[in-house]
């Protein structure tokens, strides 16, 4: 008889819930069967918990800056803060939306 086994994580893109790290899980993780362990921090965290920290940061990657238009990619820190972004370049501030 065939096992059945508990339904994968949708989410692809995982990331450490205290240091942002990103991690690459194995099925037993992404099926919720053990918990997922940061190999930089060491913090132990389940995949419920990683769903819910990845549905709080923001899905837009990249964009143009609003002052001198131009191209940035934007990166975790910049996409979990609530923060305005400031642009390397030409040192605006703005909100990601």
């Amino acid at each position: 008889m065939a096992q059945t086994h508990p339904k994968l994580s949708p989410i692809k893109e995982i990331y450490c819930i205290n240091c942002h790290e990103e991690l690459i899980l194995d099925l037993a993780e992404r099926r919720g069967e053990k918990q997922i362990i940061c190999p930089k921090c060491k913090t132990s965290f389940s995949i419920k918990k990683a769903e819910k920290f990845m549905s709080n940061i923001s899905p837009i990657t990249e964009g143009k800056c609003p002052g001198c238009f131009g191209e940035l990619i934007f990166d975790i820190e910049d996409r979990i803060s609530k923060d305005k972004v400031k642009f390397p370049i030409c040192g605006n501030l703005f909100c990601m939306k």
